[in-house]
């Protein structure tokens, strides 16, 4: 008698993350073609700002672009009524989109512990999200917070956990590649993602899968700390290591031209 064994895989969803800024209209309607076409249900949680109702762009900004089912979670304080509420939505949804604003009153406001539950549990069921600015940081394992007392330094808690990578956003543009050195450091995180205003990547079971523009990747293997800039044409940097392993090339998914010292 032959005996055949089947192996169920796990979906897991994949994770868009953008760097801050103006984005084209190519992530919202790349994001819908991702989560099943139109129909799918795309919840905007926009708790990170002082004043929720104004997620009302983020879904205005969805159905220009093709969504016909989007829901809007808008209480400023969430009860645990409204934690209840949304979890049942959220069991429906095949997507979650979270702005730009304070990662941390977003994790205050619904509570580290919940958010880590149901964002894990959808992540687990195949849901992609969406995140920009303060709604990509709050992924992270390790999540900043922002800065610290001394120059270039970071405060950091526990994020939503849907990557290993510990996210920061609009690098390039207010000069955080020392800060996230500084975490690297401090926060005892493996593996950081710097995306500047405009690019955007999106990350799957913590591999980087696609990318959009020139994000930075820093990786520490054997207690060094490694320094890797997608693209052709990597700058130098206080913070590059003179070649890349094999292995870190394969942790990220793409081959990376090596970096001169």
């Amino acid at each position: 008698m032959i005996v055949s064994a089947i192996v169920a895989t796990v979906a897991v969803g994949k994770l868009f993350l953008v760097g801050g800024g103006d984005a084209p209209d190519e992530i919202p309607k790349r994001f819908i073609m991702e989560i099943g076409g139109p129909n799918s249900l795309i919840v905007v949680m926009p708790q990170m700002r002082e004043e929720p109702k104004n997620g009302t762009s983020s879904v205005e900004w969805l159905t220009e672009n093709g969504a016909q089912r989007v829901v809007l979670l808008g209480a400023a304080d969430p009860t645990d009524e409204d934690r209840k509420a949304a979890e049942e939505i959220l069991k429906q949804a095949r997507g979650i989109w979270m702005p730009g604003g304070d990662q941390e009153l977003f994790m205050r406001r619904w509570g580290t512990p919940w958010i880590r539950k149901q964002f894990q549990a959808a992540l687990k069921r195949g849901v992609c999200f969406y995140g920009t600015s303060a709604g990509a940081m709050l992924m992270s394992e390790t999540m900043v917070l922002g800065p610290g007392e001394e120059e270039n330094s970071t405060r950091w808690q526990q994020g939503a956990g849907l990557t290993q990578f510990t996210i920061d956003t609009h690098v390039r543009d207010r000069e955080r590649l020392p800060r996230m050195k500084y975490t690297m450091e401090k926060a005892g995180v493996q593996r950081m993602l710097g995306l500047s205003e405009g690019e955007w990547v999106i990350v799957q079971g913590d591999k980087i899968i696609e990318i959009h523009g020139d994000p930075v990747v820093i990786e520490k293997i054997k207690n060094q700390i490694w320094w890797a800039r997608w693209g052709l044409n990597p700058r130098p940097s206080d913070y590059e290591s003179p070649a890349l392993t094999t292995e870190l090339r394969a942790r990220l998914g793409r081959r990376i031209p090596a970096l001169s010292s």
